[in-house]
C-alpha cells in the first residue's frame, strides 16, 4: 500500500476504498501532518494530506508554501476488521483517530464528496480562504 500527499488528481485510484475500506480523520499534533503520512505510509496505511499553496510573512520577508487545507487534520483509509488500526494511535505525528466509543468514526460520504471537490479546485488554481475552507465541510 502507499500513502499520498497533494491532490486528488495526483492520488488516482489508490484513494479509493475497496473491500470494507472507508475513509477516517487522524488529528496530529501541530505542524506533524507530513511526518504522520510518512510515518502511516511505513506501517501500509493509504492517507490523503489535502494542501494548497498558503503566502507566510515572517520578519517583514513573505514566502509561499505548501501547507495543509486542513491544519492538524489528515485522512486514512481503513477496513477495522481486516487492518490493525490501533496501531495509528501509536503512530509518530499521529495524536489519535476521531473516535466514538473508543471505535473510529468513518467520514460521511457527503463530506467526502465536498472535500474531494475542494480539493479539485484547489488543484486546479482556485484560491479560497481558511473561512470558505472551513464552511465547505
Amino acid at each position: 500500500m502507499m500513502s499520498t500527499a497533494g491532490s486528488a488528481r495526483d492520488a488516482g485510484s489508490i484513494l479509493q476504498p475497496i473491500d470494507g475500506e472507508r475513509w477516517y480523520v487522524a488529528y496530529t499534533p501541530p505542524h506533524k501532518e507530513a511526518m504522520a503520512v510518512t510515518h502511516l505510509g511505513e506501517q501500509g496505511f493509504r492517507t490523503f494530506l489535502p494542501r494548497q499553496l498558503k503566502n507566510v510573512r515572517h520578519a517583514r520577508k513573505v514566502r509561499t508554501i505548501l501547507a495543509p487545507v486542513f491544519p492538524r487534520y489528515l485522512f486514512v483509509i481503513l477496513n477495522l476488521d481486516r487492518d490493525r488500526w490501533l496501531s495509528v494511535n501509536g503512530t509518530r505525528g499521529i495524536t489519535r483517530l476521531i473516535m466514538v466509543s473508543g471505535r473510529p468514526v468513518p467520514v460521511p460520504w457527503c463530506r467526502r464528496i465536498v472535500c474531494w471537490n475542494w480539493v479539485e479546485a484547489v488543484s486546479s488554481g482556485l484560491r479560497l480562504s481558511d473561512h470558505a475552507a472551513r464552511s465547505m465541510i
